[in-house]
């Protein structure tokens, strides 16, 4: 057992050892995010506003089926003592996102046209290819929470740069295809990253294929049923609420419009996200431990909060006051709408940058009715917003000004709540 002279020693070791964690994956994500933003100026003369809005649909519906696919299970692989049942939780998730996503595929078969006409998705063929999509980006979600768990940071660091480079270079090189060049970028790119953290984990005997048992799986399903539950239906309403915006900007407004939010995505919006999630992965390791071990997560997660806050402000009042001239300088006069939504959405954008420390802590609590009332209360302000701004005013400006309130509104309130219940 530590002295009382050696804890300081030992929590500034900690303390460190997080942050150089923290550090792995941020560069990591910054580095991916460095090739998106910068290949966006050619990319945006290569691709028109509409087919990025075609493509802002396609990838909205993927992140919602890739969020179901899985039941949730991998949120629960960080939890278990046992490394044999974070494993069986890893099969447990790979075995339902499978099953899901033929699911999905029979579902597009019969109800294509159905599909395309409701999503004004002319190009109706290329719904075939979002159970594949799916399946991958299903994929990363699980292994990316298994690396976190064994701590592999520096795999999941390179997986997300090479992915994005290669992403980037399809979307270059085979432009002349048109939207399948967005969609064949993106599924080469979920291939690149699922293979580099899969190679990951059989290099470093994190996991062997031949410990698979199914009575340790479904002992584990029963475990963590409750993952299956109310993280699935929160996480179901959070999918809907983000993705939702794209959708209804092209159903309501046009493909266009909805390719200038896309944009606007694209270079800022998932960058944070990503950057987001990198803390949020080291973050989700760091707190369950913290738990298990009677620690102080209250003190951990007000750090992490402010730590966030610091910085992100400085950007956040240059977006709130200069996005549209950034946009006409670097995209084009043609791409400026982009801009006006960034500086629209910029609150919401820095509340959701601050908020991954309460997002993990609903996890580790096992709160999971809070999160779905949350996300429930969250989808229904969102889609209110967005029919507001379309029904009493007609502007797709406004639609995305009620929907960054709503977004903002709540993501205050649970950094709050979450912090008065640790």
């Amino acid at each position: 057992m530590a002295t009382n002279a050696e804890k300081p020693d030992i929590e500034r070791q900690e303390a460190g050892l997080f942050f150089k964690n923290v550090m792995t994956l941020v560069s990591g994500s910054a580095m991916a995010q460095i090739i998106t933003i910068a290949a966006s100026p050619l990319i945006t003369r290569l691709y028109s506003p509409d087919e990025f809005g075609v493509f802002g649909v396609y990838a909205s519906i993927i992140s919602i089926l890739a969020l179901f696919s899985s039941f949730r299970y991998e949120l629960a692989i960080m939890l278990p003592e046992k490394n044999e049942d974070a494993q069986s939780l890893l099969y447990l998730s790979v075995i339902v996102l499978s099953f899901m996503c033929l699911l999905f595929m029979g579902i597009i078969f019969f109800f294509n046209d159905f599909i395309a006409g409701f999503l004004n998705f002319k190009e109706k063929h290329y719904l075939f290819f979002i159970p594949l999509s799916a399946f991958f980006a299903g994929l990363i979600r699980i292994f990316t929470t298994w690396s976190s768990r064994n701590k592999c940071f520096e795999a999941i660091s390179k997986s997300k740069v090479f992915s994005s480079g290669s992403k980037t270079i399809f979307h270059l090189f085979f432009s002349s295809l048109n939207i399948l060049g967005l969609i064949g970028g993106n599924i080469i790119g979920g291939v690149i990253q699922i293979c580099i953290l899969f190679y990951r984990s059989l290099k470093s005997k994190i996991i062997n294929i031949r410990d698979f048992s199914v009575k340790r799986v479904l002992f584990n399903a029963k475990r963590y049923k409750d993952f299956a539950i109310y993280p699935l239906i929160a996480g179901g309403f959070k999918s809907l609420s983000g993705g939702s915006m794209i959708i209804f900007l092209a159903m309501l407004y046009s493909p266009e419009i909805a390719g200038f939010y896309a944009l606007s995505c694209r270079v800022l919006v998932i960058p944070l996200e990503l950057i987001k999630t990198s803390v949020a992965e080291v973050s989700y390791q760091k707190a369950s431990q913290l738990f298990n071990e009677k620690g102080d997560l209250k003190n951990f997660y007000k750090k992490t909060t402010f730590g966030l806050l610091k910085v992100s402000f400085l950007p956040f009042l240059v977006l709130l006051f200069f996005a549209p001239q950034i946009f006409n300088l670097t995209f084009g006069n043609s791409w400026i709408t982009a801009g006006i939504f960034v500086q629209i959405n910029a609150i919401a954008i820095l509340t959701a940058f601050i908020n991954p420390a309460a997002s993990i802590t609903v996890n580790v609590l096992e709160i999971h009715k809070f999160r779905v009332f949350y996300q429930a209360v969250l989808f229904i302000l969102s889609i209110s917003g967005i029919l507001t701004g379309y029904f009493i005013f007609n502007s797709a400006f406004y639609s995305v000004a009620f929907f960054a309130v709503a977004n903002a509104v709540c993501a205050l309130f649970q950094i709050i709540y979450v912090y008065r219940k640790i």
